[in-house]
């Protein structure tokens, strides 16, 4: 928006000016650089090529920039517009002083902002504003942004007031201007400097191209700008013209509101293109109104525009409006009078979301266009269960397990082989050491038990008691010779082998 916005500014300028657009992030881009408006359309096809950049910009780079291009203008008004973002103006150093020093050398200096006056930046951007000799522009409304660069380049390439003789220059009849003698118009002494609305209609003009009279249709009301005087101070010449007294009362007439006798019925219907409307024009006795010159004047989100209606049948119009963009429209219907437009209804158009979601049908063409470009078919919708049956083959994929194994088999080894070297810890062997000697205990007691009852005791060892008869008589105590004393084995010669040791060692324990 500010590409259009700078767009604007050229177009309000005339072929004597000169104009200069650049870009600024980290360094400057130059656009346009400083020429002359000699090819207007080409400048603005330039100046609207610009595409939304991130980010701010460094404020000190763009004013030294443009002041450095303005030095080389040798236009008697120099003047620079700043476009910054009143949250992300980054470098304000050197500013100041590079903005005084163009102010003593002529150059003035305004700011459009986009944002909000509580922003970080605002001030600083409106105190700069202010040491330039300019303006100060807020507002944080993208669309905002090309009325306030074409007011801005007015205003700076010119004073608004203008107070100098000059005789108006008819550009458009009206019906309001009939019976006025433009053939003896006295010259005016001034007006104020003005840019017409897009849909405005300029019926008189001042010089350099200044609207000076221009009406307005804004639904089904009229409104009309005289941008001079008056009374004496600069109408002094018109005041005892005969034209001011049949020009103003006409003037007030055509702006007052009045009943139509004609009754026009509009109705409305949501297309994929935007909006159809039908009109029935009926007179006053009922019968139909044919041959009409009607023209649908709408406004929307997107601008003003205006729409020929066409006649289809016996008092009945239909037009096609382009109502593409979400949001609120509105329609004026128009009648040609006198060589004038003349607005006779008016109604709303409401445009709640864009116009691919209205269609609530299948696009079975693009869906089947779809399936094949990517491989795979349609499925016919008559058997509707079947949509969600699983009838499709199971896949199955092989997955090699053989580097799981593997690893799962090394960790294993890897413990096994800290077991074996390692050990386990202190810990776990004083807790299962206990438990261990006590069943050994038991189980050593309860063998010496079982063989203390199955062996016999021998008499070295504990003798018997001597047998009783059945008498009574005991039988005498024979002591039994001792065993007499084994000899000791000869040891082993030592100078046998090795093997014949362990053979002797053996024989001696098998005897």
């Amino acid at each position: 928006m500010a590409g259009e916005g700078a767009a604007e500014a050229v177009r309000v300028l005339n072929e004597r000016d000169e104009i200069a657009v650049c870009t600024v992030d980290t360094s400057p881009s130059w656009v346009v650089h400083l020429q002359a408006i000699d090819d207007r359309t080409a400048i603005e096809r330039d100046i609207r090529s610009l595409r939304q950049g991130g980010g701010g910009i460094y404020c000190n780079t763009a004013v030294e920039a443009m002041f450095a291009e303005l030095a080389h203008a040798s236009a008697q008004i120099r003047h620079a517009i700043l476009f910054a973002d009143a949250a992300d103006a980054e470098n304000h150093e050197g500013v100041e002083a590079m903005v005084s020093k163009a102010f003593a050398s002529g150059v003035t200096l305004s700011v459009v902002a986009i944002g909000k006056k509580s922003d970080s930046d605002a001030a600083w951007l409106e105190s700069i504003a202010a040491l330039g000799g300019g303006r100060f522009y807020i507002t944080d409304d993208p669309l905002d942004l090309p009325r306030l660069f074409s007011e801005e380049t007015v205003t700076a390439a010119r004073s608004v007031i203008i107070e100098r003789e000059f005789t108006p220059v008819i550009t458009r009849p009206a019906q309001f201007m009939e019976g006025v003698p433009w053939e003896k118009t006295p010259p005016l002494q001034g007006w104020v400097s003005t840019v017409p609305k897009p849909t405005a209609e300029i019926h008189l003009e001042a010089e350099e191209n200044d609207p000076l009279l221009a009406k307005w249709h804004y639904g089904l009301g009229r409104s009309i700008a005289w941008t001079s005087d008056a009374k004496s101070r600069w109408a002094k010449d018109w005041v005892a013209w005969p034209g001011y007294r049949t020009l103003w009362p006409q003037m007030v007439r055509w702006l007052l509101r009045r009943g139509e006798p004609n009754a026009y019925s509009v109705a409305t219907s949501l297309t994929a293109n935007g909006a159809h409307l039908t009109v029935d024009a009926v007179g006053s006795g009922g019968g139909f109104r044919d041959f009409l010159k009607l023209r649908a004047f709408v406004a929307g989100p997107t601008g003003s525009s205006e729409v020929p209606v066409r006649q289809t049948g016996p008092g009945r119009y239909e037009a096609d409006v382009p109502a593409t963009e979400s949001g609120s429209w509105f329609v004026t219907i128009a009648e040609e009078e006198g060589g004038d437009w003349a607005a006779r209804a008016s109604v709303p158009i409401l445009i709640p979301y864009p116009p691919e979601f209205r269609s609530t049908s299948p696009n079975h063409a693009l869906l089947k266009r779809i399936a094949e470009l990517s491989g795979g078919h349609s499925i016919a919708l008559e058997p509707q269960l079947d949509l969600f049956r699983h009838t499709a083959v199971p896949a199955r994929v092989p997955t090699d397990l053989w580097r799981f194994l593997l690893s799962i088999a090394l960790a294993c080894l890897l413990l096994d082989v800290a077991a074996r070297r390692l050990g386990f810890p202190d810990a776990w062997r004083r807790r299962a050491k206990p438990a261990v000697k006590v069943e050994a205990d038991a189980i050593v007691e309860r063998l010496r038990s079982a063989k203390a009852h199955a062996l016999p005791q021998s008499p070295r060892e504990s003798p018997l008691p001597p047998a009783e008869s059945p008498g009574g008589f005991r039988a005498p105590e024979v002591a039994l010779p001792a065993e007499p004393p084994k000899a000791p084995e000869p040891a082993p010669e030592a100078g046998g082998s090795y093997l014949d040791r362990l053979k002797d060692a053996k024989k001696r324990a098998q005897k």
